[in-house]
């Protein structure tokens, strides 16, 4: 049997705040095709100030629909043209060697709504939907794990490469041994963001470490610079993983390509 694991891609996720760079440095990736959520403009900005290539395809999603007004049955357009488009990455001939998505929290969105058209009669208030959080477990089971994430591993299995961008949130984490704390993590479901992290090659933090300075009379704290990071092996303060390198973090650039240096080392690639 010919063992075909070396000729894999990588399957990655970028997380943080808004504004420190997850757009710019997934861009930096080779050959990159983009999925945007209807409201992302990172991209579209990035282009138009020129920071990176303006060739870089991009599909945009349908809009979320009112709450109140999901349609009973056919399920959510952006939904479908999203599995559409990344069925089409895999299967066709196209020259492209990165998928990338912005944003995975706000796909997830179109995932329940589509789970609620489709099996709940468009309605998201209700008990049935909400009871016992039973229309989010649904939509995790039957849309993200057995559509989404199979169409996105396969690419992976031909060599290729996935991105997903996230927002981040923070949990409380229980610490049995002293007090409880606070961690951030990708901004996704609780069962969306256990199916996908278990198939996850990399998730990295972009972070920013601030130094303040405190007046020893005043006490007034002042700021006094920033340390921007790539979070890629778990702590305390962050959610991460990697089967890459050995690295607990990676130095952020003057740039998104001196970054993308950086990781691009770390990633073997």
């Amino acid at each position: 049997l010919v063992d075909n694991r070396t000729t894999q891609g990588k399957f990655l996720m970028l997380y943080g705040e808004p504004g420190e760079g997850k757009t710019s440095l997934a861009a930096q990736f080779p050959k990159t095709f983009f999925i945007t959520t209807s409201g992302e403009q990172g991209i579209f900005l990035l282009k138009q100030r020129k920071v990176v290539d303006s060739s870089i395809p991009v599909v945009v999603l349908d809009e979320l629909f009112p709450h109140n007004n999901i349609p009973d049955g056919g399920g959510h357009p952006g939904w479908i043209k999203c599995l559409e488009t990344v069925r089409r990455f895999r299967d066709e001939n196209h020259g492209f060697q990165t998928l990338v998505v912005d944003s995975t929290s706000g796909l997830q969105d179109l995932c329940f709504q589509h789970c609620a058209s489709m099996q709940y009669a468009g309605d998201m208030d209700g008990e049935p939907f909400n009871g016992w959080a039973r229309g989010y477990t649904k939509a995790a089971e039957s849309y993200w794990s057995s559509e989404l994430l199979p169409l996105l591993l396969g690419i992976v299995a031909k060599g290729l490469n996935v991105v997903l961008i996230a927002h981040s949130t923070y949990r409380q984490v229980e610490n049995p041994s002293g007090p409880d704390y606070n961690r951030f993590q990708p901004a996704l479901g609780k069962q969306i963001w256990e199916f996908t992290k278990k198939d996850l090659h990399g998730l990295f933090y972009l972070g920013r470490e601030v130094m303040v300075s405190i007046d020893a009379k005043t006490k007034k704290k002042n700021t006094i610079g920033d340390r921007r990071f790539i979070g890629v092996s778990p702590s305390t303060y962050y959610v991460a993983k990697t089967w890459c390198t050995e690295n607990d973090e990676l130095e952020v650039g003057s740039s998104a390509a001196e970054t993308w240096k950086n990781l691009r080392v770390a990633l073997g690639m």
